[in-house]
């Protein structure tokens, strides 16, 4: 793993911030050291910026044979119709546009309304994905450029900020279409201010409401309107608001930020209910670029930097007269710039040379050392840009830090605001709310009620009510009441580290890269992004691979705020070409219509919603055996209530072994205060999914009520922890519970097993006990939970099951089989080998699973019984099995219509043979690598993703590709160099888990690392003796 640092020291001033913004001391930067972004595609041109012209720019280069790249910071597109929340055209502009544009929003209007065309934001999405994938040119949403390397008057590559890191795209030519010229400005080149500006700017916020009307709506009292009145189009009403220009760091969270409270403030008014707003502003221009023009009209010349001389910048802060540059902020009202730009690509590609310019030189700086920790790219070009020694500023400070501001964020920062901590939230949307609001995952599916949650939302309800605004709206108004100080549109993407402390983040600015500090942080990001840029300890996914609960992404149906949720695909989301491929993919995965819903989705999604990624290590972890068997413990701050809701594949020996749940059967889990708390650092605490615990525990942990829970109480112990000068090691953990119950986020009863409870022990069960439940499983009537506690303590247990199993019969001598197999005793295995041999006198497999559902194998660890008692025996070691396992491996076939229980089948042979790492394994292994279905399900570099996106069969291909992965992996634990290739040529699949998974075990086996290269890994396996290397764990 590659690490980049950057070194600071000193001390800190109070830098002095708005209520929306953050203004820097000048006095006071980050040093930073040289260091090697990855470079993730080369190219002859890279359009940067994702508007409607943007996309027909990059196609028609690509058509023109150049090798062309989009970078959109958003996940959906174009900028200035889908983010932006605007998917109307003036009929006029519209019929006057380029022809090519004309054309194809012609084919996408839905319906007319006044001087307005509709258009079909599905249509219009993925019609412009079909039109850049069509041309060949190559699409990557969710980057935020933030600086650029250049040598002389070129810029010979962008970087960017992503969820992965810091990349690097390298191309002759860069067409700069953001809305502040962000590639110009990080370049050094000059800009100066409109005229125009003057009287402030004009800033579009739009909505999707619950009924339509044709007229405008007056509103009175509301000076920062536009005319005192809202613009209606259709159903979407429009706010037009006059705002001052914006100074600092972050004026795209001014204006955003003010524009909600203007809204809050007008929207009582209309009588309206607001559905969905605009994740964005359209903005009018504040500045133009300084170019080689002086005639104010639009030429070529007006598009270039005076000072570079391979850019061109297209929109409004083209060198134009103002008023040219108003009209190109609404869509179509302005000329295309395809025709003007569409020949200005004329030096292939080549190797690239260029000095990175991350910051200015400064010799005054803070303390610390801010780390960009991150995992290499899967699909990258091999080469690195180097970023040279330089500075960042400190742009804002705080005593409380909190990055992310959903599900976990919110209610952290909310708390700690109520409680009188400074505090500001960074936030890479515009609203807040995270999945339960933008992502559409508005029910509460399980998740236990208290009386904190229903608090939340009723202060949230109180100003949906009286403004008719969205939940995420009333979520922001009870920040902004309670002073938070709110940097939407900001990625964080770094961390400074001082010792054990993480003393504040790197974000993203228009100015380039910046550094927010605080006292303390909290890590609300879901993914645990800033503990792992710091360096600290984190597992991703399960244990054995990157299959990890699958996520979704789904559309909006009119103006239901619950989008079609799906539980299909796996991302690797710290690759950024991954993350492209799957949002396009899951656009057009069309969940089958039930309950008289349409199929079709009517709004596009942008908030992609990922069930688990990093997990981080705290100092305990909690596991599936650990609600299986109750533990306590006595640092509780919180109870998960819901089902083991595994989406994607089990991880834990105990599901695999068949302790699994009942489908919809809810259990309760203590989350401990250490969960939350890294090891590395004592002023961070991780809320949300990346808490300290294993795949299996989070499938039921991750409910929505639960997480905001816990946000609660960690907004609470950042309070204690600031308030009393104390790191969150120090703090009083009895105060923390005591004040969580204040809260109505635990209870008195959650705590009363944990009293005298010490190093999270198990609940006390005397030997009598023992007895009578090891005997009520010799009867086959003891329940799950109690079977695992028996597993929990096998010095004790295990006596009493092998007395037991002398008189057992039917259900119960096998369910003492299977106890004493999975504790390792070969008794037990020799009552589950009998049984497997009877199962297999009747002809077939059998398709009965364990735990009835709906879903495609392998959610939920259900399977049918006999592949649990294959996987208990290659647990135990035992070699009888293998003949049996040859025999199931003769009578799979596998269903082309969708995954079903032979998945289970072949991957029980699978598990059962990376524990037993025999040879005599292989055979069973081929027949399954040759099956219909399995066999050649690769898809390599190259495959148009949108291949992986078509519904039923894309998820059968997806579960098919995993199988003859796992069938390679099993081969070469066993000692096959056949099962090495296999994997080897998984590392250049286009489906990033798969490559990730395939990489990191060839690494694992070999001990060797040649990362993504087939032909590196290829030579080395010719001349390599392979050996049987028994799986055990990570």
């Amino acid at each position: 793993m590659k690490k980049w640092v950057l070194t600071v020291c000193a001390l800190v001033v109070m830098v002095a911030i708005s209520a929306n913004a953050a203004s820097s001391d000048a006095s006071r930067y980050v040093t930073f050291e040289g260091k090697q972004i990855p470079v993730i595609k080369i190219a002859d041109v890279l359009v940067v910026g994702s508007t409607l012209d943007a996309c027909f720019l990059a196609s028609t280069f690509a058509k023109e044979g150049k090798s062309a790249v989009l970078a959109s910071a958003g996940t959906s597109l174009p900028h200035e119709l889908i983010m932006c929340k605007r998917p109307w055209v003036k009929r006029e502009w519209l019929n006057s546009s380029d022809a090519e544009i004309n054309a194809f929003l012609t084919g996408c209007v839905e319906k007319e309304a006044g001087e307005d065309s509709l258009l079909d934001m599905i249509k219009v999405t993925e019609g412009l994905e079909d039109l850049l994938l069509d041309s060949g040119a190559s699409l990557h949403y969710d980057l935020f450029p933030c600086g650029v390397a250049r040598a002389d008057r070129r810029i010979t590559a962008v970087v960017f900020a992503c969820k992965g890191g810091l990349v690097a795209v390298q191309a002759d030519t860069v067409i700069d279409y953001t809305p502040d010229a962000l590639i110009v400005t990080s370049a050094g080149g000059e800009t100066k201010a409109r005229s125009s500006a003057e009287k402030g700017l004009l800033a579009r916020y739009s909505y999707l409401c619950n009924e339509e009307r044709s007229a405008p709506i007056a509103v009175k009292g509301v000076p920062e309107l536009a005319n005192g009145q809202i613009v209606m189009h259709g159903p979407f009403a429009e706010f037009k608001l006059r705002l001052p220009v914006a100074k600092g760091h972050f004026p795209e969270a001014t204006y955003n930020q003010e524009a909600r409270r203007i809204v809050l403030k007008a929207s009582p008014q209309t009588g309206l209910q607001y559905v969905r707003g605009g994740n964005t502003l359209l903005m009018d221009p504040a500045r133009r670029i300084v170019s080689r023009s002086k005639s104010g009209k639009l030429t070529l010349d007006a598009c270039r930097p005076e000072k570079l001389d391979n850019v061109w910048v297209c929109g409004p802060m083209a060198d134009v007269d103002d008023e040219l540059a108003l009209s190109m902020v609404e869509p179509l009202a302005g000329p295309s710039f395809v025709p003007l730009l569409k020949n200005v690509v004329t030096k292939p590609a080549g190797t690239l040379d260029g000095v990175l310019q991350l910051g200015t030189a400064s010799k005054k700086s803070t303390s610390g050392t801010a780390s960009f920790d991150a995992i290499a790219p899967i699909y990258s070009t091999g080469k690195q840009v180097a970023a040279q020694p330089g500075t960042l500023p400190v742009v804002a400070t705080c005593d409380l830090l909190v990055v992310g501001a959903g599900t976990s964020g919110m209610p952290a920062a909310l708390v700690a605001s109520r409680k009188g901590v400074d505090t500001i939230v960074v936030e890479k949307f515009g609203d807040g709310g995270g999945t339960h609001t933008i992502g559409g995952v508005c029910k509460y599916w399980f998740g236990r009620e208290t009386d904190f949650v229903g608090q939340l939302d009723q202060d949230a309800a109180q100003t949906m009510q009286a403004t008719g605004m969205p939940k995420c709206m009333g979520m922001l108004d009870c920040l902004m009441r309670a002073g938070t100080r709110m940097l939407t549109h900001t990625l964080a993407v770094g961390a400074v580290v001082d010792g054990e402390k993480i003393s504040g983040v790197v974000v993203t600015t228009p100015n380039g890269l910046g550094v927010v500090q605080a006292k303390c942080v909290i890590d609300a990001t879901g993914d645990a992004d800033i503990v792992a840029r710091a360096g600290g300890a984190f597992s991703y996914g399960p244990t054995r691979d990157a299959m990890t609960l699958f996520y979704s992404f789904a559309q909006f149906i009119g103006t239901n705020p619950e989008a079609r949720r799906h539980f299909a695909f796996v991302v690797d989301f710290r690759d950024p070409t991954d993350l492209s491929r799957v949002l396009v993919a899951s656009r057009r995965f069309k969940k089958a219509a039930r309950k008289g819903n349409p199929q079709k989705g009517s709004s596009p999604q942008y908030y992609l919603t990922p069930r688990e990624s990093r997990n981080i290590e705290g100092s305990v972890r909690v596991t599936y055996a650990d609600i299986m068997s109750n533990r306590q413990f006595e640092d509780t701050i919180a109870v998960c209530k819901a089902d083991v809701d595994i989406k994607g594949i089990a991880d834990s020996d105990l599901s695999f072994c068949g302790y699994v749940t009942d489908w919809m059967e809810t259990f309760l889990v203590q989350i401990p205060y250490r969960a939350l708390r890294p090891v590395e650092f004592d002023n961070v605490l991780v809320v949300g999914k990346a808490m300290s615990v294993d795949h299996d525990t989070l499938a039921l942990a991750r409910m929505q009520r639960d997480l905001m829970a816990i946000g609660g109480a960690a907004g609470l112990a950042a309070a204690q922890s600031i308030g009393n000068n104390q790191s969150f090691g120090e703090i009083d953990i009895k105060a923390l519970q005591q004040g969580v119950i204040g809260l109505g986020a635990l209870s008195a009863e959650d705590l009363s097993g944990t009293q005298g409870v010490k190093d999270s022990a198990l609940p006390e069960i005397d030997s009598a006990q023992l007895k009578q439940m090891a005997d009520q499983l010799a009867a086959g009537k003891l329940k799950l939970m109690d079977k695992v506690s028996l597993l929990m303590r096998p010095e004790q247990s295990l006596p009493l099951l092998k007395a037991a199993l002398g008189n057992a019969t039917g259900t119960g001598r096998l369910d003492l089989g299977k106890a004493l197999c999975f504790l390792g005793d070969r008794q037990g295995a020799d009552v589950l080998l009998e049984e497997l041999e009877q199962s297999l006198k009747t002809p077939g497999l059998s398709k009965k699973s364990h735990v009835k559902m709906r879903h495609d194998t392998p959610d939920h660890a259900s399977a049918p019984e006999i592949t649990y008692w294959v996987n208990s025996l290659g647990r135990s070691g035992d070699s009888r099995v293998i003949p049996l396992m040859t025999e199931i491996a003769k009578r799979v076939e596998m269903n082309p219509e969708k995954s079903d229980v032979m998945f289970n089948y072949v991957y029980s042979i699978c598990y059962a043979s990376d524990r037993l790492a025999d040879p005599e394994c292989i055979p069973a292994l081929n027949l399954l690598a040759k099956k219909k279905g399995i066999s050649g399900s690769r898809l390599p570099i190259g495959t148009d993703p949108r291949e992986t996106g078509k519904g039923k069969a894309s998820i059968m291909e997806d579960r098919y590709a995993y199988l003859e992965f796992s069938i390679g992996r099993a081969m070469a634990r066993c000692g096959s160099k056949q099962g090495y290739e296999m994997m080897i040529d998984y590392l250049t699949d286009i489906r990033g888990f798969i490559a990730r998974s395939a990489h990191e075990e060839l690494a694992a086996l070999s001990q060797r690392d040649f990362g993504y290269d087939p032909q590196a890994w290829k030579a080395w396996l010719k001349t390599a003796t392979v050996s049987p290397i028994k799986y055990a764990g990570r």
